[in-house]
């Protein structure tokens, strides 16, 4: 008997916090255009890491019908072609400018 695995979960987490980090991050642009009455740098830096949090989130929803969150033996054989390209696109995304980052520091 096979579990029905963590894809629902995913989806509900990955759902909940980007709808949270967008929920804050428009309160803080509209904070800083209206009240302070000036963006700064890091506002757009905020608003790049937006973006790129709007694609890993996708990718992880898309993944999730691909069967991420399942058991490895529980994916579908034309999944796991499409599957690896996905994580391999995630990899590119975010893992790579998060090593480059901590390069950087030192």
């Amino acid at each position: 008997m096979s579990s029905p695995g963590y894809g629902l979960g995913l989806v509900v987490a990955v759902s909940v916090t980007f709808v949270i980090g967008t929920l804050f991050l428009v309160l803080r642009l509209i904070s800083r255009a209206y009240i302070m009455r000036w963006v700064w740098w890091d506002d757009y830096l905020l608003a790049s890491a937006w973006l790129m949090a709007t694609s890993l989130s996708a990718l992880t929803i898309y993944a999730t019908s691909l069967g991420l969150g399942q058991h490895t033996t529980s994916i579908a054989q034309p999944n796991v072609l499409p599957l690896m390209k996905v994580l391999y696109a995630f990899n590119i995304i975010s893992v790579r400018p998060c090593k480059h980052d901590l390069t950087w520091m030192y």
